[in-house]
């Protein structure tokens, strides 16, 4: 029996047509760019908080008074927020 390689197997099917064509991968490597974006800055929001806490206790701060409990509360803002933004924008990508 003769190992099958890649230029037999070419030979002998000319005529299939592959699934995706080559030429029409535009709005994919967008895709990829854009899923890779939205990592990227969602880490720089993420990591805004440790240094935006020790801001908050500076003096001559906006935020005078401010309690511990609070700044968990501001820092975890962007968290909170991104649950119900990812949802809305996955529901809205099947309509």
């Amino acid at each position: 029996m003769q190992p099958l390689d890649i230029k037999t197997i070419a030979d002998e099917n000319v005529d299939v047509i592959p699934v995706v064509p080559i030429t029409n991968l535009k709005n994919t490597h967008f895709a990829t760019v854009s899923a890779l974006l939205y990592i990227i800055v969602m880490g720089m929001v993420y990591s805004y908080s440790a240094p935006a806490t020790i801001d908050m206790h500076l003096p001559g701060s906006r935020f005078r008074g401010i309690t511990p409990d609070e700044i968990t509360w501001i820092a975890s803002l962007p968290q909170i927020s991104s649950i119900v933004g990812n949802t809305l924008s996955g529901e809205s990508s099947f309509t």
